[in-house]
């Protein structure tokens, strides 16, 4: 969690077994489907970065 004088950012990373993004968002991925729409009502910005064997990383920025 990380706040300065115009950004607020949540960001939170693991060393998982990652997978594919577009896969995951287009073929049911209830979890990050409704991340995206939730950042969307506060109008944030979602960044997902995920692969197979590399583990995820997923930050939210929103203006403040």
């Amino acid at each position: 969690l990380n706040v300065t004088n115009n950004l607020f950012t949540l960001a939170f990373k693991d060393d998982g077994k990652g997978f594919n993004v577009a896969d995951k968002i287009q073929n049911g991925g209830a979890g990050l489907t409704n991340l995206q729409k939730r950042a969307a009502l506060i109008n944030a910005t979602l960044t997902i970065q995920s692969s197979p064997g590399e583990g995820t990383y997923i930050s939210i920025e929103m203006a403040v």
